[in-house]
């Protein structure tokens, strides 16, 4: 789901539920994204991912964005609001009792910055290896290097200014 610079409304009120996802072919399987300077999405009604089944097949021949290994970032659930303005945030979504089965993806959940108010909770993350990893990385560089040697969970992701 994207929320455009210029919409009049975002995005709210959105239920993804009782689904199942199954070497789906993307980089974030499920994704919110709100550009710089949108209305953004949840602001006005929560957003809630429940009780879903996302599933990679740890010996899959191809077809998901992890075809390039483990650098490669790719998580099956993406949250990402504006890096740049208060405007386009991601807020007020609701992420439980769903399954991530990550064999063959980076990750299970991604929460990008320009987040708020994201509850993850009751979930099962299975085949990624560290059950969650919370960070801190000063640019882009470093999340390239750190991808390369952790596999995550869940992973909470927070652009720093410099200067």
């Amino acid at each position: 789901m994207q929320s455009d610079k210029g919409a009049s409304d975002g995005v709210h009120g959105v239920v993804i539920s009782g689904d199942v996802f199954r070497n789906f072919n993307g980089t974030s399987w499920v994704t919110f994204n709100a550009a710089d300077g949108s209305p953004g999405i949840g602001i006005n009604g929560r957003i809630t991912v429940s009780s879903n089944v996302f599933d990679s097949d740890a010996n899959m021949a191809g077809g998901c964005a992890a075809k390039n290994g483990i650098t490669y970032a790719a998580h099956m659930l993406a949250l990402h609001g504006s890096d740049l303005s208060s405007q386009g945030v991601v807020a007020n979504v609701t992420i439980d009792s769903n399954t991530f089965r990550a064999g063959y993806v980076r990750g299970g959940v991604a929460i990008w910055s320009g987040t708020r108010a994201v509850d993850v909770a009751h979930n099962s993350i299975q085949d990624a290896v560290c059950s969650c990893r919370c960070t801190r990385l000063r640019s882009w560089d470093d999340m390239r290097y750190w991808s390369t040697t952790v596999r995550t969970s869940i992973l909470a992701y927070t652009r720093t200014q410099s200067g």
